[in-house]
């Protein structure tokens, strides 16, 4: 086992996670910094790493998109890698799928000690639980513009009403005002009395199949209120 400073904390820049690679290396912990374009080959690889890192850093998206897909793809546990990361932020990416979050501020004693608890987890429950990929889920392909029903057809949506589900969706749990809708998804401004946008909502509602899923809230606007047991997955 190599010699390094156990209470010397991770630099928060770019190659703080393959330095952590590398000392957990030397505890005979193979892990991967997992970056765009190696995604896939590290994925599919035959030696699969026991621990995926993720780096947060100032924008935590890619982190959280990548966490959305990892769901569907492996059951190696994951953990991100921050530098004084928001609370919120935090909980975001635990409920997206990480199996802890990391503070480069930290001690690496206290980061090492972290990453052992992870990986005794995952052995102790046979790695990462099956259940996010094996439980039916709606999923949005934004990219390909698509939303698959848990069963595996496509929801046949109009680009209007697909922009709509988008927009909502995007903002789960959250109101998004008529107007919103309006500039974003149709493209022009309304006047109190024009329905256009409230019909709208309807035929998606009606598309989507699931009454409860997009809310009316008076006077407010439309909230995304999340598809119930099932849930919804960016892929």
């Amino acid at each position: 086992m190599g010699h390094f400073n156990h209470h010397h904390a991770l630099a928060p820049d770019a190659r703080s996670g393959d330095r952590l690679v590398e000392q957990l290396a030397q505890l005979g912990i193979k892990a991967e910094m997992l970056r765009e374009p190696a995604v896939t080959q590290v994925l599919s690889g035959d030696a699969a790493p026991a621990l995926l890192l993720l780096e947060a850093g100032t924008d935590p998206a890619y982190a959280l998109a990548m966490l959305q897909r990892l769901a569907l793809t492996t059951r190696v546990p994951s953990v991100v890698l921050g530098f004084r990361t928001p609370p919120d932020t935090v909980a975001d990416l635990l409920e997206a799928g990480a199996d802890d979050v990391l503070d480069c501020a930290q001690p690496l004693r206290v980061s090492l000690a972290r990453v052992r608890a992870v990986l005794r987890r995952s052995e102790h429950r046979g790695t990462r639980p099956a259940e996010p990929a094996a439980v039916p889920a709606w999923r949005l392909a934004p990219e390909r513009r698509q939303l698959l029903r848990p069963c595996g057809n496509e929801a046949a949506l109009t680009t209007a009403e697909f922009d709509l589900f988008r927009l909502l969706s995007s903002a789960t749990g959250q109101i998004v005002c008529r107007d919103t809708v309006a500039l974003q998804v149709l493209r022009r401004r309304i006047d109190p009395t024009d329905r256009s946008v409230d019909n709208l909502v309807m035929r998606l509602r009606r598309k989507l199949g699931e009454p409860n899923a997009v809310k009316t809230v008076r006077g407010r606007g439309y909230m995304f209120a999340g598809f119930d047991p099932v849930p919804l997955r960016v892929i």
